[in-house]
């Protein structure tokens, strides 16, 4: 934690404080005191600090009224009672705690889970967010869910994005997930689709045109008209709560449970727990095809699909919240710093070095080659030598907190955060094929789709002269040049490793078109 007195910034860590600041989630200001609310991993820097500008004192439950050991969000009401949102080591249990300078008042009435956030408006209304729940109001007594049938909110915001073939947008937001098809949001929740009140953790969409939903209770496949739920009674999931999914070159879904990470190819069920560990965060391809995944434990995980398992675990790395591999083969790490394996040797990044913060949560890879960041203090471009940091203050970002970041074919930049998403492009933002300007009509197909050889490029829906069909990775390299095509053109895909391509069409006026297509 720092404080800016005008001049200076003073940072106060586990030197200065009575213990470590691991994971500072909230602060709170009551007369003259600052009050820091902290949960740390593995019991590190559990509890509520208060700090009256000289002496840091530990409130723990040994000695004070909280009830519980880690401390997640804080507020002060028009009377100065501090309010804290409290729960124990394993988020089975928690509370609302009132303290109004002498006495602690507990109440644990009718709480559904862990309370993210707490916020208090003049007219002393408290506002909850309670994970995988959405927003509450809390009356002193209990609770009232707010959600888009009851309120003016539409999307409850946007923790993890996918971005399909087609170059469309899907998110989940714990009350459901969302779609957009690049100029219309559609929402699906308990109301409107086949899965119960379920946590939506996690959404992806294969090949074929099903949707694929992570929850908490099982993995469910959405295609287009029915819903269908997996979980320990139907397949070969030991465990329901599904953190991530993921599609991977050959069409098969992984499921990153508590309990490891599972392939599904459409017939059989492989548990990967061994090598690979258990609470995997989030899974995710590269270009080269190979299948990653992230986990608290067991730091970054590279599979090649076929049997070879690689680990990459840097020295004091923390938990892993994301990965990324760049153009020059060097793998990235996001934990407690930024690292970067070049095969050789470990690199840590930090906010001696221009990162905006030192947890990093987030990592993508553009279509230039430029490694894009996301912290809890806003994200940040690295271009091999600098760092360039947005932040809610100096650009249209909606949040600080930043959860995951995916690049689109067009180099669009979407940030899923706290509060919403958000797109960025230093280009500018390019929404579709109608923005590089084709006509709406215009599209372009690749048949058979994936292939191994040879494939065919229908070029039969594009009115306006082309000059050139560029075939690249989704990175951006440029790997193969078709020059004046005619309507139908023959391209030996031989050379090209498996994993997903971009076919980018360009016409004489500059206009761009871009459609993915699949190596196997």
């Amino acid at each position: 934690m720092e404080r800016f007195d005008g001049s200076n910034w003073i940072l106060y860590d586990y030197s200065v404080a009575p213990f470590a600041f691991y994971n500072t989630t909230d602060l709170a200001f009551r007369n003259n005191e600052v009050f820091v609310a902290t949960h740390g991993d593995f019991s590190q820097g559990e509890g509520l600090a208060k700090f009256d500008g000289t002496v840091w004192t530990e409130l723990n439950p040994s000695n004070s009224g909280l009830p519980y050991t880690r401390v997640e969000c804080l507020d002060v009401d028009t009377s100065g009672n501090l309010w804290i949102g409290n729960y124990d080591s394993f988020g089975s249990t928690s509370a609302i705690v009132k303290f109004d300078g002498t006495n602690w008042i507990v109440d644990s009435t009718g709480l559904p889970e862990i309370i993210n956030h707490l916020v208090i408006d003049g007219g002393n209304r408290f506002f909850t967010g309670i994970e995988s729940m959405g927003l509450h109001e809390y009356d002193g007594s209990g609770f009232a869910k707010i959600n888009t049938s009851n309120s003016g909110l539409n999307i409850n915001g946007g923790s993890e994005i996918f971005i399909d073939d087609q170059q469309e947008i899907w998110t989940n937001n714990y009350l459901g997930f969302a779609h957009f098809n690049r100029q219309s949001w559609q929402v699906f929740d308990s109301t409107n689709s086949g899965f119960l009140n379920a946590a939506i953790l996690s959404i992806a969409k294969d090949h074929s045109g099903n949707n694929w939903i992570g929850t908490n209770e099982g993995l469910v496949k959405y295609d287009g008209t029915n819903w269908f739920r997996y979980d320990t009674s139907n397949s070969g999931l030991t465990n329901t709560y599904v953190n991530a999914v993921n599609v991977d070159a050959d069409n098969s879904v992984w499921a990153g449970t508590n309990a490891g990470p599972f392939r599904f190819d459409g017939t059989t069920w492989t548990n990967f727990f061994n090598p690979a560990g258990s609470h995997i965060e989030k899974v995710f391809n590269t270009p080269d095809g190979d299948v990653w995944m992230t986990s608290p434990g067991y730091g970054l995980n590279r599979f090649d699909r076929v049997n070879n398992w690689t680990n990459y675990l840097p020295p004091g790395g923390g938990g892993c919240h994301g990965g990324a591999l760049d153009k020059n083969g060097n793998v990235w790490y996001a934990g407690n710093n930024l690292y970067k394996w070049d095969g050789n040797a470990w690199t840590m990044y930090s906010t001696a070095d221009g990162l905006p913060w030192n947890y990093v949560t987030a990592l993508a890879v553009d279509t230039n080659g430029i490694l894009w960041i996301g912290t809890q203090s806003g994200f940040c471009s690295y271009n091999g030598s600098t760092f360039n940091n947005f932040s809610v203050s100096n650009s249209g970002l909606t949040s600080n907190f930043i959860s995951d970041i995916e690049v689109d074919a067009f180099n669009n930049k979407w940030i899923g955060t706290s509060a919403g998403i958000s797109v960025y492009n230093e280009n500018g933002v390019v929404m579709g094929i109608e923005d590089q300007g084709f006509p709406k009509h215009a599209d372009i197909s690749f048949y058979p789709n994936p292939a191994t050889d040879f494939m065919v490029v229908d070029l039969s829906h594009i009115t306006t002269d082309m000059i050139s069909l560029t075939v690249t990775d989704v990175l951006g390299k440029e790997l193969l040049v078709v020059q004046k095509a005619d309507n139908f053109a023959k391209i030996d895909i031989s050379s090209l490793s498996a994993g997903i391509y971009l076919g980018k069409l360009t016409s004489e006026k500059g206009e761009i078109l871009t459609k993915k297509f699949i190596v196997q």
